[in-house]
């Protein structure tokens, strides 16, 4: 079976596509670091309150990633990693881990749930 081209690399590299110009993984960790740190920061600044849903992780995520990715924000197509790594979160349980997520988070800001 002829293997599917992941969309979100370079085509013939492990580097993701990337608006910085990056043609190596090293390059484009560096611009990540700086451009991300210095979005972080300005998180830090003015934090959401917490929403615990996928929409606000969606949120979070387009504003950490935009400098360097298109695709920062959005669900991802296929399975991947950093590096040789598996998978944060297999698509096949990421609807699983969505429940799970939102799940905990609003049994986390209940004022009703009891302290242990």
């Amino acid at each position: 079976m002829a293997r599917v081209p992941d969309p979100y690399l370079i085509p013939g590299t492990n580097v993701l596509r990337n608006l910085v110009g990056a043609t190596d993984e090293d390059a484009l960790a560096a611009a990540e670091n700086d451009l991300c740190s210095a979005r972080a920061a300005i998180l830090r600044e003015n934090l959401p309150p917490a929403e615990g849903t996928l929409e606000q992780l969606r949120r979070i995520h387009r504003f950490l990633f935009q400098d360097v990715y298109n695709w920062a924000g959005e669900i991802r197509t296929i399975d991947m990693g950093k590096g040789e790594g598996l998978p944060f979160q297999p698509l096949e349980l990421f609807s699983i881990g969505v429940r799970y997520s939102e799940g905990g988070a609003s049994r986390r800001r209940s004022p009703q749930r009891p302290r242990p």
